[in-house]
This record gives structure tokens, sequence and C-alpha cells, in this order.
């Protein structure tokens, strides 16, 4: 079994990626819905503000902090993770 294969069988026994498979599938309508109303925003090049606002409010109800867009137009944010989490270090 070449490499990729074995990983790919190990990934596979982990409870975190069987979950994060299962999130997906169920998410699956949800994300499509979403790319649709994306695809609706208008967003010509260079004139993608309208699209670019839509993901900055987006990302604010989501609960990222620090969003912003650069000069570029690309939005981000911060995820913050409470440290008290078993995962976190």
């Amino acid at each position: 079994m070449d490499t990729y294969k074995q990983v790919y069988e190990q990934l596979k026994q982990m409870k975190a990626v069987e979950e994060a498979i299962t999130f997906l599938a169920n998410d699956d309508t949800r994300t499509l819905e979403e790319q649709i109303v994306l695809a609706e925003i208008p967003a010509p090049p260079f004139k993608e503000e309208k699209r670019t606002d839509y993901i900055y409010e987006q990302l604010e109800q989501l609960g990222l902090v620090e969003v912003q867009k650069d000069e570029e137009g690309n939005v981000f944010g911060t995820y913050e993770v409470l440290k008290t989490d078993q995962h976190c270090s």
C-alpha cells in the first residue's frame, strides 16, 4: 500500500475526521444556498465591493473579531478560541 493510502486509512479512523466529514455532508444544502447568494451579488472585475461588504457582514455575524478589508479587497477576521478548550495549548 502506498503512503497516501496509508495516511488516508489512518485519517478515516480518527473521530475528529469522521465528525468533520459528517458535518460537511449535513451542511451541503446550506453551503450550496450560500454559494448561490454569493454568485447572485454583482461583482464585475475591480467592482466587487458589494460582495466583499456581504462577506464582511457574514464574518461579523459568525463572531469573528477584528474583521477587516485590505487594500486589495480581501476580507478577513480572527476567530478567537477559548483557552479552556482541551485541544488548545
